[in-house]
C-alpha cells in the first residue's frame, strides 16, 4: 500500500523506502500524463480514477 499527496510525496506506506520512492515517482509521472491526455481529449474532464492491472498485481489511482 503506498498513499501520496497531490505533489507525488509519500505520505504512508507499507513497502520499503527504496521501493516507495520508485513507486511514487512512476505513479506521479504516469497520472499526470494521464490527465494532460484525457484533457487534451476534453478540456472539461479531469482525471478522477486510473486503474492498472495485471495478473500479480494492481494499482489503483485516484488524484
Amino acid at each position: 500500500m503506498l498513499i501520496c499527496s497531490i505533489l507525488g510525496i509519500p505520505i504512508r506506506t507499507t513497502m520499503d523506502n527504496v521501493s516507495t520512492a520508485q513507486y511514487a515517482g512512476l505513479i506521479h509521472q504516469l497520472s499526470m500524463k494521464a490527465r494532460s491526455t484525457i484533457r487534451d481529449i476534453d478540456p472539461q474532464n479531469d482525471l478522477t480514477f486510473l486503474r492498472i492491472r495485471c495478473k500479480k498485481n494492481e494499482i489503483m489511482v485516484a488524484p
